[in-house]
């Protein structure tokens, strides 16, 4: 299974829900039915994708560590980075020329269990170039 963000390996990668959107303008006309409604594509179209996974560590110090390399994906000046996953596996790899991902958001919660301590993420990437 491969499934890496920025090449670092996402782990169990529980769920990879990605949304299309156009991000119209809608505007109905005064006095009309919504068969007469004007639409705008002002902005074209974007491509979101929500990843959850879990990450074995072998304990809290190695949980920081994960924490940590996954929060510093966003830093304030974020490039486009490559994502490779089973369901993408070239798609949005930058390496080989197609399209990549910023990083929005990041959330993570730990659970310490035995033998691993385990590290729970929420990502959400947008495609870019």
């Amino acid at each position: 299974m491969v499934n890496k963000l920025d090449g670092y390996s996402l782990g169990n990668l529980t769920s990879e829900r990605v949304l299309k959107e156009a991000n119209l303008m809608i505007m109905t006309l005064p006095g009309s039915d919504s068969d007469a409604a004007l639409f705008f594509d002002l902005t074209g179209a974007s491509r979101t994708f929500t990843l959850e996974g879990v990450i074995e560590t072998a304990g809290k110090s190695a949980a920081n560590t994960v924490v940590l390399t996954l929060q510093n994906k966003i830093d304030g000046s974020q490039n486009v980075v490559a994502y490779v996953s089973d369901l993408y596996p070239t798609d949005f790899d930058k390496a080989v020329g197609n399209s990549g991902v910023v990083v929005s958001s990041v959330e993570t919660s730990v659970e310490v269990a035995n033998p691993f301590t385990l590290v729970h993420y929420r990502i959400v990437l947008f495609e870019a170039q």
